[in-house]
């Protein structure tokens, strides 16, 4: 896929049909479709962090430690925690580990390839470990002359992307549909909880948000359903995001 860079925003490759409507956003499957959607509208940070997410996602197949590293170290870039030199010694790790998986199964290689891609300074870089998430997924299909490999690794990868489409919807909620927070639902009980959920991946506490935001008086229908649905939740919900001010 060719990706192009406007500014600290990108734009892959353009799908065949380009506009979603508002509904279609809340059901897409297609990741990518998503993306170039978003392209004027999504900042360096949540394209980092959704790329974060999808490194996570297979992170049961990223074995080597500094491959795990690198991706925390990315996030921690993403909100100004880590530095440039931080990041560099992130992306030397994970080339290490890159290079010495080079002999094991064809999956693991291409983990830490993706942990390696999203510790790049660069969006047109680092977004590509989100195709070495799907090559991950594809490659983890045993191949076992008796099955229909092909089609089982079509299916894995189709899963895969919808899964990352996933993660784009808690990281913008519906761009179609913005949602204006009042300053009154900002208690210190919400601001406490999303802190909480932020720093701590606590996402189960989710629910206990949406509580804490409608006993502030929030009636927004979108807010609330998120905070209570199934998720996916990932660092840089848009929801939280936007109690803690997060760009």
């Amino acid at each position: 896929m060719v990706d192009l860079i406007l500014g600290e925003t990108f734009v892959p490759r353009k799908p065949r049909k380009l506009d979603l409507t508002p509904a279609e956003w809340d059901t897409c499957t297609d990741a990518d479709k998503m993306l170039y959607c978003l392209h004027r509208k999504a900042s360096s940070r949540k394209l980092r962090l959704f790329v974060c997410a999808c490194c996570r996602h297979i992170l049961d197949r990223m074995l080597d430690e500094r491959s795990r590293r690198g991706i925390e170290v990315a996030e921690r870039y993403a909100d100004g925690l880590a530095s440039e030199s931080d990041l560099e010694t992130a992306r030397k790790g994970t080339a290490e580990a890159w290079d010495a998986e080079m002999a094991s199964a064809w999956f693991r290689y291409l983990a830490a390839r993706a942990a390696h891609f999203a510790c790049a300074s660069d969006a047109k870089t680092f977004l590509l470990a989100r195709d070495e998430a799907r090559g991950v997924v594809r490659w983890s299909v045993a191949v076992d002359p008796t099955s229909q490999v092909v089609l089982e690794r079509e299916s894995a990868v189709a899963t895969e992307v919808a899964a990352q489409a996933g993660f784009l919807r808690d990281l913008f909620g519906n761009p179609f549909r913005p949602v204006a927070f009042d300053p009154s639902w900002l208690t210190p009980k919400v601001r406490q909880l999303a802190e909480g959920i932020y720093k701590g991946r606590a996402f189960d506490k989710m629910p206990d948000l949406a509580d804490a935001l409608e006993k502030a008086g929030c009636q927004n229908a979108d807010t609330l359903a998120h905070c209570r649905g199934p998720g996916p939740h990932v660092r840089g919900c848009w929801v939280v995001d936007r109690i803690l001010e997060k760009g």
